[in-house]
């Protein structure tokens, strides 16, 4: 056997002279397909007999042997196997028949079959590669020499579009950003960065008052060769549909392209226009982030659109909201011409598929009118019922106080004021069943992937009296969705969830996510799981936040977080910056913990508050350390560490001569834990208190029945002696 180049799982064709016979260099043999039938060899578990006619041409030899054989994918050997035809010297045509049958999934995303003599046949969608092999071998089946040509049978040759009809559709729905937006021909979303003038061209016409279109979404791509398949906003979808494309290759695929500017409702409405004309009784939902939204409001508007779902998956969908969008929507305005605006938008397309979830990015460059004016988003923004749950809080130091409910919605009124928000709400209550679960929650064959372990915005705190976000807190999730907006405040069955530890945007993309998606796919009957979700805890971490006129620069090795304009830079492996308060003057940091070089460097006059606080694995406060009101100047510089067991100082440098001038020690915070402390021993204590009280008024009680009994008993038996046995005994 021959060892060959390593290829996918491949059909060769071999020319062999019979007898010994070697071949001239002068007058070389040739062989070439021309047609396989049939061309589409997904049967799906059936063996397939298939008929291949090849045109030879022999010269080296008087007679010869054009055999059937394969290549195994594995250890990329030939095999010489099936059908064999002897031809003499001369050209012609001659047909080779083979019989195949489907055996099993390889993680590459080939499909593989296997004939009884354990020879592979395959290919990888869209074209089958037809591999054939140009020798002259000698009688012991060594090639002496080869060639090797490529023939694709798709799209080249139509697949019979009955094979699709014998299988329900897949349907893939992206995220928010997740869909190209075009006007005419021109691509709006995502905005071509260059030159300049295209750019801020396309984000001013990504208002919500602008018509735009999408890319065509009613195009099988199982049809269409990989260059013309729609992926989404940067090919972001481009690994889950290729994979499910090799996965299922007798199933018709699309990409659902929606405008995610408009109304969940309003797209549910194309949906259901959509999956009506396909012609099917069936298909399946992949719905990633916003995509599991557009779903639910597709079963809430018919009760018998639920009904056309054979299997629905959604993939860190925030059914409860996202407390990132109210970071986002209430952001002030960044300036196309800043640095640190351009250096935003050059990681953003250097890294878009993790990215694509990024909504601080993604909108950076949007006007606030333009953000708060897309319904769309808007009904991303954490729901009322969320609110109640995990109330939002004005004081993220001690944790004091809440908003209420009725307080909050007044700020998210004025916040999307144009749309109005009384439209969200709307929208938000509609995919809500009466016990308040999500109505996906009660689908039969509905399975929820969410991600957990990682950093999320879980808490936000306002400015009194606005709408403007002056602090965040944290909770786990995949970093952009909460864990309990993923699971509807625990309203989703158990057996229906399940948890990576990915960040948002790999729940549609890792191997091990995409892999559980199409294992879930192949599945008939109702899909559940046993136990209890293994949920990821959060690491330790810390936060610094300084509302002051500073430019602070955090580092470790060779990275480095700062708000500085000249070297921009809001993400590390080891942490996130964001930029909060009417203007970005408030800077937060969430680090993980360690220790780290911390530097300030002033801006302007004025003064600083600056604060370091350190929470555990379960997002509790441990403590916080607080400065306030540090004088600042443009010369100011100051330097600090972040190390939880050493003390906190600030030396300040307040002429920038390189010596510090003064040392600044912290107020200390400790109320959150050792309220939650002292409220759990006081509990403990007093239900220990109340327990004792409660047996030993039990225990009199007890006493007390006895002794009246017996002394009932005892005067019964003075008058009654008869009876007095049966009486003590009771």
């Amino acid at each position: 056997m021959k060892r060959v180049s390593a290829a996918v799982l491949a059909l060769i064709m071999v020319l062999l002279p019979l007898g010994g016979l070697t071949a001239s260099a002068q007058e070389p043999d040739s062989i070439r397909i021309i047609s396989l039938t049939p061309n589409y060899f997904s049967t799906y578990g059936k063996p397939i007999t298939f008929s291949m006619e090849v045109e030879y041409s022999l010269a080296s030899a008087a007679e010869g042997i054009i055999c059937l054989g394969f290549n195994n994918g594995e250890e990329n050997y030939f095999y010489f196997v099936d059908d064999r035809v002897t031809v003499s010297r001369g050209q012609g045509i001659c047909t080779l028949t083979g019989t195949v049958a489907p055996v099993n999934w390889a993680d590459t995303g080939i499909k593989g079959w296997i004939d009884k003599a354990k020879s592979w046949l395959g290919f990888a969608p869209p074209a089958f590669a037809a591999y054939v092999g140009l020798s002259a071998i000698s009688s012991d089946w060594n090639p002496l020499a080869e060639e090797t040509l490529i023939l694709e049978h798709r799209p080249n040759d139509p697949v019979d579009p009955a094979i699709f009809a014998m299988h329900p559709p897949i349907v893939v729905i992206p995220g928010i950003m997740g869909s190209r937006l075009l006007e005419g021909n021109r691509q709006i979303w995502p905005p071509i960065v260059w030159p300049p003038a295209d750019f801020s061209f396309s984000l001013d016409r990504m208002a919500i008052n602008n018509t735009l279109s999408v890319p065509d979404y009613k195009k099988n791509m199982q049809l269409l060769p990989v260059r013309d398949r729609e992926y989404g906003a940067n090919d972001t979808y481009k690994s889950l549909c290729d994979k499910l494309s090799a996965a299922f290759p007798e199933r018709a695929i699309y990409f659902f392209s929606y405008d995610f500017r408009q109304s969940n409702q309003d797209t549910s409405e194309v949906l259901e226009s959509f999956i009506n004309g396909l012609g099917v009784d069936k298909v399946d939902l992949v719905c990633h982030s916003m995509g599991g939204l557009v779903a639910s409001q597709y079963i809430a508007r018919n009760p018998a659109n639920g009904s056309k779902i054979r299997r629905i998956i959604t993939l860190g969908t925030p059914y409860e909201g996202a407390p990132m969008l109210l970071h986002v929507a209430a952001m002030g305005d960044l300036h196309q011409t800043d640095s640190g605006f351009a250096s935003v938008l050059d990681k953003l397309f250097d890294e878009w598929p993790k990215k694509i979830v990024n909504l601080v990015a993604l909108l950076s460059g949007l006007t606030f009118n333009v953000r708060t004016g897309m319904p769309g988003s808007a009904e991303l923004s954490p729901t009322l019922d969320f609110a109640r749950e995990h109330p939002f809080k004005s004081d993220l130091y001690a944790y004091k106080t809440s908003l209420k409910v009725s307080e909050y919605q007044s700020i998210l009124t004025a916040l999307f004021s144009s749309i109005p928000y009384s439209r969200v709400l709307s929208a938000q209550n509609n995919i809500k069943s009466s016990d308040g679960a999500g109505i996906l929650s009660s689908h039969m064959n509905s399975t929820f992937l969410v991600g957990s372990g990682k950093r999320t915005i879980t808490s936000v705190m306002f400015l009194p009296g606005t709408f403007i976000i002056t602090d965040l807190g944290f909770g786990s999730g995949d970093g952009t969705v909460p864990y309990e907006s993923a699971t509807m405040l625990g309203n989703m069955p158990q057996s229906k969830i399940k948890v990576f530890q990915a960040d948002h945007g790999e729940l549609a993309a890792r191997e091990d996510c995409v892999k559980e998606i199409i294992t879930i796919l192949r599945t008939d009957e109702n899909f559940l799981y046993t136990g209890e979700p293994a949920i990821v805890a959060s690491t330790p971490y810390t936060v610094i936040r300084a509302a002051c006129p500073v430019d602070i620069s955090i580092r470790k090795n060779e990275e480095t977080l700062t708000n500085n304009p000249g070297v921009f830079s809001e993400s590390a492996s080891f942490g996130e910056m964001y930029l909060l308060g009417e203007d970005g003057n408030i800077k937060l940091f969430v680090l993980d913990d360690g220790d780290y070089d911390v530097k300030m460097h002033g801006t302007g006059d004025g003064t600083m508050d600056y604060s370091i606080r350190y929470y555990n694995a379960d997002n509790q406060l441990k403590e916080a350390r607080s400065f306030k009101d540090v004088p600042i100047t443009p010369k100011t510089v100051i330097s600090t560490g972040t190390k939880e067991n050493q003390k906190t100082l600030l030396n300040v440098d307040s002429n920038g001569d390189g010596t510090v001038d003064q040392e600044l020690e912290p107020e200390i915070h400790k109320e959150d834990v050792r309220s939650n402390n002292l409220i759990l021993i006081l509990g403990i204590v007093g239900g220990a208190v109340l327990l004792v009280a409660l047996v030993t008024i039990g225990i009199k009680l007890i006493g007390s029945k006895k002794k009246s009994k017996k002394k009932i008993v005892q005067d019964s038996a003075d008058d009654d002696s008869s009876t007095g046995g049966w009486r003590e005994n009771m």
